[in-house]
């Protein structure tokens, strides 16, 4: 049964050192569902200040904590029980918020590009929205045909969104090789589509608005 942790605490909660923390924790791995509700109590609302200041939106941060605790409660046996939990927690809520406003930048972009393709009804809507994706259909297509390597180093990081140094672990390639594959990609990508279309294209990617950050540089 999960304890009750999706109320505010109700009364002040005196301040936790770093060795509350850990005997907190250690608890926790016991069974001690008491220690968890203490540990929600000190977290809910320093972490609903970091997810608030990245989502902007109360709702969606109040479901990024509730996610979050969830998952520790019952998947807690897999995290290390010498972790430093309040900066686990803040890692956790920091790194899903940063996805949901990815995912909201994403439909943003999405819907911004659907409405600029659509034309006033006088102005025969019906092929404006095939070519939207036909467009879009076609930058993937010249990404399919990038050399295989530097194709998976792309799609690593535009796609799904690794670091450089998380690409050249994967692949068993230098950081610096990384670099080289994205550059030659970006120098193939520019001779087959124009500069607005590539553009189009990464911010329709998980990237968002790191991808364009990296563009723009």
């Amino acid at each position: 049964m999960f304890p009750g942790f999706y109320l505010w605490p109700v009364r002040k909660i005196p301040a936790l050192n770093n060795t509350d923390f850990t005997v907190l924790w250690a608890n926790i791995l016991n069974g001690d569902e008491f220690a968890f509700e203490q540990l929600y109590d000190h977290m809910v609302i320093p972490l609903h200040n970091v997810a608030f200041k990245i989502v902007k939106d109360g709702e969606t941060a109040r479901d990024i904590l509730q996610d979050v605790f969830v998952d520790l409660f019952l998947g807690k046996e897999k995290v290390a029980a010498d972790i430093n939990i309040a900066g686990y927690l803040h890692n956790m809520v920091k790194y899903r918020s940063l996805n949901a406003l990815r995912s909201q930048l994403r439909e943003k972009t999405r819907m911004q590009a659907l409405q600029q393709a659509i034309p006033e009804r006088d102005e025969q809507p019906e092929p404006a929205i095939p070519a939207a994706h036909v467009q879009l259909e076609q930058l993937e297509n010249n990404i399919a045909y990038l050399p295989e390597k530097c194709r998976k180093v792309f799609e690593l990081k535009y796609y799904k969104n690794l670091s450089y140094k998380q690409i050249s672990s994967e692949l068993g390639i230098s950081v610096k090789t990384v670099e080289n594959h994205i550059s030659k990609a970006f120098a193939i990508l520019r001779h087959k589509v124009s500069d607005e279309q590539l553009l189009f294209l990464l911010l329709t990617l998980n990237a968002g608005r790191i991808a364009v950050k990296a563009w723009l540089l």
